[in-house]
C-alpha cells in the first residue's frame, strides 16, 4: 500500500493482531509513545482496512492494534495491546 505500512500481522485465534514496532536509540520511551500520534494512528488503521480489503480471509476476525516500543541500548521491550483503535486511543 503506497501511503502506510504495517509492521507485523499477526493472527491469534480470531483476533488479527496489527503491531506498530518503534525503536530509537537517542530518545525515551515516553517520546517514542509520543511519535504514534493520533496522524499516525489514522495511517496505520487506513492501512489495515487496505489489507483487509486485499485479503478477505480476514473480514470477520476481530481487529487489535498494539504498539511495541523497543530501545536497543537496553534491551528493553514493551509491549501495549490494545494502544488503540479506530475510535479511540489508550496511548
Amino acid at each position: 500500500y503506497r501511503r502506510g505500512e504495517i509492521d507485523i500481522i499477526a493472527l491469534l485465534d480470531d483476533t488479527l493482531i496489527i503491531v506498530e514496532v518503534k525503536s530509537w536509540d537517542r530518545y525515551s520511551s515516553l517520546d517514542l509513545q509520543y511519535s504514534i500520534d493520533i496522524r499516525k494512528q489514522e495511517t496505520i488503521i487506513r492501512t489495515a482496512k487496505y489489507f483487509l480489503r486485499e485479503h478477505r480471509r480476514y473480514r470477520d476476525h476481530s481487529i487489535r492494534f498494539d504498539i511495541i516500543l523497543v530501545t536497543p541500548d537496553t534491551g528493553e521491550i514493551k509491549h501495549f495491546e490494545h494502544a488503540f483503535t479506530e475510535t479511540s486511543s489508550v496511548w
